[in-house]
């Protein structure tokens, strides 16, 4: 699916870790039910001690058995879920009651997004990011700010995964929608200038990523003034670009590309 296209009827991107992992054609209620094939129980296990697994894609289990003062064996399940698992187990109920394009199950996807990454779940974070932008660029147009937001949080993944091309796109188109919404000053749109920037430092392009912060640092310097954090943040900006472009510079300096931050840079990527 490419970015400006829309899932189809039924088309959810969401699978489950590890083996069995879905093919992304299911409903997103066949993501989160168990499966009608029969399931074998437990083993039957001595008293006091405990049966532990994973749930795929929703996070992991604990059964204890012990025999109670009546005789009767007691058995305890205790379900240990992920923040993913439990957005997992959510969307799957809205996605069945209201279908896979209702608003509140694409709000949900994004922050399913969010959990994945933070979970290191980066390809299914990338492949729900882009749902979620598609999504919004249908239902919602691709100027509305929550698409911008859906854009810019995959813009980011993108580059921390060592994509900076593509990151790039993105980031000059959310720029470009900012400033023609908003205005050249407003803060959305400065923000997307310096996030723009770092990914350009990100490609190399030292020059252009020196000039756009700089821009950056000078308008918010104007309409916030020089100590406002979010000017503050700007100044710290320009100042990564410098220190990687001083780097760049010298003897015998590596020309391969650098992930940009505010704090340095370095070669090579995160996969």
């Amino acid at each position: 699916m490419t970015d400006t296209e829309r899932a189809g009827p039924g088309r959810w991107p969401f699978r489950r870790r590890g083996r069995g992992a879905h093919s992304g054609t299911e409903s997103p209620a066949a993501r989160t039910q168990p499966s009608s094939a029969p399931v074998p129980g437990p083993s039957p296990a001595p008293d006091g001690a405990a049966d532990e697994g994973e749930l795929e894609g929703l996070g992991s289990y604990r059964i204890t058995h012990h025999e109670g003062e009546d005789g009767i064996p007691v058995m305890k399940v205790k379900l240990s879920l992920t923040p993913s698992g439990m957005t997992r187990m959510k969307l799957g109920h809205l996605a069945t009651e209201h279908g896979p394009h209702h608003p509140e199950v694409v709000r949900l996807s994004f922050e399913l997004a969010e959990q994945l990454r933070q979970e290191g779940e980066f390809d299914e974070a990338e492949e729900v990011f882009r749902w979620v932008v598609a999504e919004r660029r249908a239902d919602l147009g691709p100027a509305h700010p929550d698409t911008l937001t859906a854009e810019t949080a995959l813009a980011s993944l993108l580059r921390d995964r060592g994509r900076p091309e593509d990151a790039e796109r993105l980031r000059r188109s959310v720029f470009a929608q900012r400033e023609a919404a908003l205005g050249p000053d407003h803060p959305d749109t400065l923000t997307a200038l310096g996030d723009l920037a770092l990914v350009v430092l990100a490609l190399g392009r030292h020059e252009e990523a020196e000039r756009l912060a700089r821009t950056a640092l000078e308008r918010r310097t104007r309409v916030l003034g020089p100590e406002h954090e979010d000017t503050l943040g700007s100044r710290n900006t320009l100042a990564g670009v410098l220190r990687a472009r001083a780097r760049w510079r010298r003897p015998g300096r590596s020309t391969s590309r650098c992930c940009a931050t505010p704090s340095g840079c370095w070669a090579g990527s995160p996969s």
